[in-house]
């Protein structure tokens, strides 16, 4: 692999291919990648900027796909007979946009994850102290 192949996958993967739909269209093996990756100097830091312009590519992509209709074509079985019906494929849309977050919630869980942490002072673990009934005004 050189490098502008490499380049190639990374401004794909910039532009919202995934890494594998990126080197398939170059015609870059996985294997060759991730060896180009590990060896040529400065390519991590390239990989990785890649890797978080194609997530906020993804974040945005989620907020289009819900606001966007998506024709789908739904057949339906009657005793008259069997139908077509095109309308709004709601399901489909909603598969999309929550498999887009799932994956941006685990490889950036600092920006998209729904976890709540509860912290001390000084950043660590929340104590909680327990109270006697002397403490408390009732």
């Amino acid at each position: 692999m050189n490098e502008q192949k490499f380049n190639d996958v990374l401004e794909l993967m910039a532009n919202g291919l995934s890494l594998r739909k990126a080197m398939l269209q170059v015609g870059v093996l996985n294997g060759s990648f991730f060896h180009y990756v590990n060896t040529v100097d400065g390519a991590v830091e390239q990989y990785a900027r890649a890797r978080a312009s194609l997530l906020e590519y993804w974040a945005q992509d989620t907020v289009e796909m819900a606001d966007a209709c998506l024709p789908g074509q739904v057949i339906k079985e009657t005793k008259d007979g069997t139908f077509v019906e095109v309308s709004d494929n709601v399901s489909r849309s909603k598969l999309m946009v929550d498999t887009r977050k799932w994956m941006l919630s685990k490889l950036m869980p600092k920006v998209y994850s729904d976890k709540l942490a509860l912290t001390g002072e000084e950043g660590g673990p929340l104590r909680i102290l327990a109270l006697s009934k002397d403490d408390v005004d009732l």
